[in-house]
């Protein structure tokens, strides 16, 4: 069933049948009483403890304000999750995190500090409060921002 509706998830009798209770309920032009006639409730509280949904679809803060609760921007936001692929690579391997240090902008960095880390005696910390000692830091911050720059770009590129 969910291959012909071009739906993902499986897609169950119980998926359809709440999918039709929040249709009703959304609708507006269904009284309580239809909606447990259609539903074959015997009251309201059936409806309210297993269909009424948790997520509050409506623009609250505009509507107490007084202002257009632009139901069309709030719809099209509330369904934003469901064009999301469940199968998408949410993380990268070791492999792939590894490989952006062969990037020529991200190989410069560490070169340099390398080069300022050798020049240092160590503890590191012995050095504290020195123009050298700050550089390196810079540039660690620097390396950090620019490997994870192109993580996220890599990541995307999956």
């Amino acid at each position: 069933m969910g291959v012909i509706t071009g739906i993902r998830k499986v897609t169950r009798p119980y998926s359809l049948r709440y999918g039709a209770g929040s249709v009703l309920e959304s609708s507006g032009s269904v009284s309580d009483y239809l909606r447990n006639l259609v539903m074959n409730h015997a009251d309201t509280r059936t409806f309210l403890k297993f269909y009424l949904s948790r997520r509050i679809s409506k623009n609250l803060p505009a509507i107490i304000r007084g202002l257009d609760p632009e139901e069309d921007f709030m719809r099209a936001a509330c369904r934003m999750s469901r064009t999301i692929d469940p199968d998408r690579p949410q993380w990268l391997t070791t492999e792939q995190s590894t490989s952006v240090n062969s990037l020529p902008e991200i190989a410069g960095l560490i070169h340099q500090r390398d080069e300022i880390s050798q020049s240092l005696e160590r503890p590191l910390a012995k050095h504290k409060g020195t123009t050298v000692y700050e550089n390196y830091r810079k540039l660690n911050r620097e390396l950090t921002g620019a490997k994870k720059r192109a993580q996220d770009a890599l990541l995307l590129q999956i």
